[in-house]
């Protein structure tokens, strides 16, 4: 398993190993190119588990945000 980061440009979201060796190398240069370093961090198998990850942690805060929405709004009406 290899821990990784995420980096996001638009709606480009890359997950890049901090287990390779050139790892530095290449969030450097993303950073150059204007990317940001999303906070989160996940242990995957593969960058493609990583990303899969990544993707459900989204949705699953998008689905408590509208909950909470819903709530608020229900106490406010």
């Amino acid at each position: 398993m290899s821990r990784y980061v995420f980096l996001l440009k638009g709606e480009q979201t890359i997950p890049q190993s901090l287990d390779e060796p050139e790892a530095g190398a290449i969030l450097v240069s993303l950073l150059r190119q204007g990317f940001r370093l999303d906070p989160r961090q996940h242990d995957a198998l593969d960058a493609r588990a990583a990303l899969a990850w990544l993707r459900r942690e989204e949705t699953s805060l998008w689905h408590r945000l509208r909950a909470s929405e819903r709530g608020a709004h229900e106490v406010t009406s």
